[in-house]
């Protein structure tokens, strides 16, 4: 594969829910901005979404690639900065659901649910 197909995975991985939000149990996703602002193009961060699930409740999305041990602070960041009272989900490709993630989201004071969903990009 090509490196270009390497950068940025993890909005890419956003566009994907945004496009099909029911992936992550919303009916509306919008990208929106991270807590901590992405240091470069080669550089792994949380892409964020919010949006609302179907009976109308807040919803704020993580979408991360890879092990990234600050994609749960991340999101959960993003989730104060944008609707503190939302549900937060953390989603990572099949392959990078490692438990360290999930006791990581189990961990926060207001938990976050961890959804595995298929990255869109060629295998």
């Amino acid at each position: 594969p090509h490196p270009i197909n390497r950068v940025a995975r993890e909005r890419w991985l956003r566009h994907h829910l945004v496009e099909n939000p029911a992936l992550v149990g919303a009916e509306v996703l919008r990208p929106a901005d991270p807590a901590r602002p992405r240091a470069g193009l080669r550089d792994a961060a949380v892409a964020v979404a919010v949006g609302e699930r179907p009976d109308g409740s807040p919803i704020v999305v993580g979408a991360s690639v890879g092990v990234d041990l600050e994609a749960v602070p991340d999101a959960a960041d993003a989730r104060l900065r944008h609707a503190p009272d939302a549900d937060l989900v953390v989603v990572v490709p099949p392959r990078d659901d490692h438990a360290v993630t999930r006791d990581l989201a189990a961990l926060l004071a207001r938990p976050a649910e961890v959804v595995t969903v298929a990255g869109p990009w060629p295998s």
